[in-house]
């Protein structure tokens, strides 16, 4: 027998319990005993159901749980779910396409070879997910916390993330493109990740580890916090970092060609073996970084 049971929103006339008839798209077949799948539920407990090989369109509902379900193979397109709570739940090859789920709470899930275009998770609860081999194109993540996630082979294409507190997050062999506007990405970690060109003006970055086999070629890092943030031998040719707050970030060997650092704040900051040549830096940090820096060839000494 089912035991699922999506819960009445609050503010239900019965005060959020079970709904005895809940809206389910007719797609979302529920088993043979349905009818009866009020039986033997547990209000302690949550959905622990497992929907699979369907197909889930053109709805509107708010409030419904789906806390330890799994999804497998699901199609979901045009709907609008509110507030949904899908907590440590399991996505797997699911394929989402304009889609409105903001607000909702997804903490400790796993999402694995899905595909989501067109869809919004605005101002949604996002920690401790893993997210693997899965593809967001066009997708809103406005405001939503992705604290302590897990992003692998992924791609994040042209994503809406300005808002973002990716505190501690671990991103590997990924691709990120679009708007990440004053993210924050304090104390992540970026491995072999691709950001070329990502506007990210004002995110903070503060203690992250970004690998040298990630690149920020051409990026927007104008205003960003990056202090004591790492980055050794990265690619950020033509980055602009104009008015960061880069005190003890390590540049060591990194690919700063041609990067903006006009009003960058760079005390204590590692520039040995860095190329800096046609780089922009303020006259203050002049000597300190041609003493150390691979090439200074061609490099814009603002105030000299």
């Amino acid at each position: 027998m089912s035991t699922f049971q999506p819960r009445k929103p609050a503010g239900s006339p019965k005060g959020g319990q079970f709904d005895t008839k809940p809206h389910v798209p007719s797609d979302l077949v529920l088993g043979e005993e349905e009818e009866d799948a009020t039986d033997g539920i547990n209000p302690t407990n949550q959905c622990d159901h497992a929907f699979s090989d369907l197909e889930y369109a053109h709805t509107t509902r708010t409030g419904y749980d789906y806390d330890r379900s799994g999804f497998d193979s699901v199609t979901v397109n045009d709907v609008i779910e509110t507030a949904m709570r899908a907590r440590q739940c399991t996505f797997r090859e699911v394929d989402a396409t304009n889609s409105i789920f903001p607000f909702s709470e997804l903490d400790g899930s796993t999402v694995t070879s899905c595909s989501l275009t067109d869809v919004s998770l605005a101002r949604s609860m996002m920690r401790r997910m893993d997210i693997g081999y899965t593809t967001l194109k066009n997708c809103r993540l406005v405001n939503s916390d992705m604290e302590g996630s897990t992003i692998r082979e992924s791609q994040f294409l042209n994503v809406s993330a300005s808002g973002v507190s990716a505190r501690s997050a671990q991103f590997y062999d990924s691709t990120i493109s679009g708007h990440l506007e004053y993210i924050d990405l304090s104390d992540a970690h970026l491995d072999n990740c691709d950001l070329r060109g990502v506007q990210a003006r004002g995110a903070i970055l503060n203690q992250a580890s970004i690998t040298e086999t990630t690149t920020l070629a051409g990026a927007d890092l104008r205003e960003a916090d990056m202090i004591s943030t790492r980055m050794v031998g990265v690619d950020a040719q033509g980055a602009n970092m104009g008015g960061a707050s880069a005190i003890r970030a390590d540049f060591r060997s990194a690919n700063l060609r041609g990067v903006n650092l006009k009003g960058a704040k760079l005390d204590g900051a590692l520039f040995d073996d860095a190329d800096v040549s046609g780089a922009t830096i303020d006259e203050t940090y002049r000597r300190k970084i041609e003493q150390v820096a691979y090439s200074t060839e061609g490099v814009t000494w603002v105030g000299a």
